[in-house]
This record gives C-alpha cells, structure tokens and sequence, in this order.
C-alpha cells in the first residue's frame, strides 16, 4: 500500500510524539519533588506503614516513623534511597520500600486554542513542546502557521534553563522583565527542527491560535476571562479591547504588553491598564493584525505575619488566596486563630485593615496578620 504526501505529513508528527512520549520514560526518575506532589508509599511487609503522603509547602514530606523528610527538588529514587536508610536506622531490618508518584502537582503548563484537551498538563519530567501537543490532542489541520509561548521568569530550574538554552529556544520579545514571548513556526515542528521543539518549563503558557478565525485578530494571553484569538476591526483601540476580553482593570499594577513583529524584528510596548481606561496612555494605540496582548499582574510580594509558622515576605502569584499564602508560610502556630485574619492592603496611598476569609484574594503588597487565639 502507497502512502500519499498528505498522510506521510501527518504520520511524521504522530511518529515524533511516540518517539518522544518513549524517550520520556527514561527521563521520569530526574522529575525533581516539589510542593503539591502525591507520593504513594509501599513497604514490603509492613502493610500498616503503606500510604500515601504528600510534599508540604515547606518542601518536607513526612514519613511514618521517621518523621519529616525533605522532598522539594530531590528525585523520587533519591528520596527512597534517603527513606531506606533512615528507616534502617533502629526501626526496621533490611527495610525494602517502592516509592513512586501518585499525583504530579507542582508543576504544569497550561495549553489553550486548536486542541481537544485544553487546560493544565502536569510537567512529569522534561517535556517538549510537540509532546505536550499530542497529549492534548493538537488539532494540526486547524491550527495556524505559529504558536506561542508565554514564559514567566524565575519559575525554572538552573537545569531546565541550560536545556532550553542548548535547545535553541529563540527568545524574542524584550521590554518586560516579568516574561516573554516564544514564537514556534508550525511547519518547522512538523518537520522535526530540533529548534522549534521547546523544552517547556513550568507555568508556561502555549497556545495553538486556529487558523482562519478572522481576516485580522490578536492573540490574547494571561490575566484576562477570554484568552485567545479575538478578531479586530480597523478602527479598534486597545481600551476596547481590555474591555471585551475582561481583563482586571482594578487591580493596581496591572500590565499589558503588546508585542509585535515589524521589518525590524519583534518590539514590545507596555502600558499600564488602568490608566489605558482612564484614558491616559495608549490613547491613539492602534491594534493591529498578529499583536500578541500579555496582561500581567505586577509580580511583587505579600507578607505574612502573627501566628504563623514561617512568618516572612513571598513572591505574589496570580490568583493567591488567604488560605495559599498562609500555606506558603508554614501554616498557622498552634496559638492561630484562621477565623481571625487581618489584612492591611494600601489603598489611594493610605494603609486599610480588612478583616479576610481564607478565600479572599490576595494582591500585591498585602500582609496578612493571623491573630492570635485567646482560648
């Protein structure tokens, strides 16, 4: 039986993916632990000591008998080799115990356009960019001639950064010390350019815009309700845009960075998106076919005091709530008191006190206060 040029096209991706999808067993045992990780725990004939156990904020994982072990940024055949022998120390003869990954939480990327699955892919070792596609269902037929991909710095091991580095991962857009932009030509994927094949990191964001949505669109990623392709008219300006993707436009600090490709190569402009609303800046800013809109939230920290194990100032992450910034703290002390939750956030220039539920939502430059519990 021949093979037509169509079908060679699409068994070329297919086999690519299989080959990588192979190659990714052997990488499995260099996933490096982190918070949110499920492990399962089994010992040979000690049944009662079988469980499953998870990675804490704190990077500890707690075994039974031995207590807390650290798990964040060690390997899974490390943290059995590390068990086993604490285990050997004056608790059991000859311990033998089989650890592996219940759930990978602590790393993902999250995929979004002409794709069957979208939505978040858990990193469970190196992965590249044509295998999370397949996993996905990546829809080649429909998609367009790029997609992209939002990288967030600091979220990236010295390692995988080095990999990506050897990989040739072209980085593009500058002007935004917060992330950038990747851009991946379609065909050179298919075609097996090892370049286009990113090695993806954790929180990146693909997304496979479909082709022929409209005559002119932009491509909208990050803090917004409607990510993705949205069509554009001639006399479109951006505050009308902010306003029919549903970008946060009260949040103090909020960002947008408009990329795009000129005869000089890419060049990026960033515009706070309050004062686009208000009319400010970005007045006269044309929006034009293939711009790439990122709307960012500033990436400063919040603190965490009072009754608090690990009170201190963390990174502000995208949708942090009350309930996630104590747990990045360590939790309460046992004197805390969660129904008694202070936050003191600045407001026009003036400190407010609020009290909080652990569902609320957390912004930049807040500190949390747990109070202390009188009975």
């Amino acid at each position: 039986m021949s093979l037509s040029k169509k079908s060679i096209a699409w068994t070329v991706p297919v086999f690519a993916a299989l080959m990588v999808l192979w190659a990714g067993v052997a990488q499995a045992q260099r996933y490096q632990l982190g918070h949110g990780d499920v492990l399962d725990l089994r010992v040979w004939n000690e049944p009662d000591l079988d469980g499953k156990i998870e990675v804490g904020s704190d990077g500890m994982a707690e075994f039974p008998l031995i207590g807390p072990v650290k798990a964040e940024g060690v390997t899974i055949s490390e943290l059995e080799a590390t068990v086993e022998s604490e285990l050997a120390d004056g608790y059991l003869k000859d311990p033998q115990l089989k650890l592996s990954i219940e759930e990978y939480k602590s790393k993902e990327v999250y995929v979004l356009g002409a794709v069957q699955k979208p939505g978040a892919v858990p990193l469970k070792r190196d992965m590249r960019l044509l295998e999370v596609l397949a996993q996905t269902g990546g829809n080649f037929g429909e998609g367009g001639e790029e997609i992209l991909v939002v990288r967030y710095e600091g979220t990236s091991s010295t390692e995988t950064e080095s990999a990506a580095s050897a990989a040739g991962a072209p980085e593009i857009q500058e002007g935004n010390p917060g992330s950038k932009i990747l851009r991946v030509d379609t065909k050179d994927l298919l075609h097996g350019e090892p370049e286009a094949n990113l090695l993806l990191q954790n929180r990146d964001t693909v997304l496979f815009p479909p082709k022929g949505r409209s005559a002119n669109q932009v491509f909208v990623l990050g803090n917004v309700e409607e990510p993705g392709p949205h069509p554009i008219t001639e006399d479109m300006r951006l505050p009308q845009l902010i306003a029919t993707v549903g970008a946060a436009t009260q949040m103090q600090g909020a960002q947008v960075a408009v990329t795009r490709r000129g005869k000089d190569g890419m060049k990026s402009v960033t515009f706070g998106v309050r004062d686009v609303i208000m009319g400010k800046e970005a007045t006269d800013f044309d929006l034009r076919n293939g711009d790439v809109l990122l709307f960012m939230q500033p990436q400063d920290r919040y603190f965490v005091i009072g009754e608090v194990k690990a009170p201190g100032a963390f990174k502000y992450q995208q949708g942090l709530t009350v309930r996630e910034g104590i747990i990045y703290a360590g939790w309460i002390s046992r004197r805390g008191d969660l129904d008694s939750i202070q936050i003191s956030r600045k407001v026009d220039g003036d400190w407010k006190d609020m009290n909080a539920k652990l569902s609320d939502p957390v912004q930049p430059g807040d500190v949390i206060r747990v109070k202390e519990r009188w009975f």
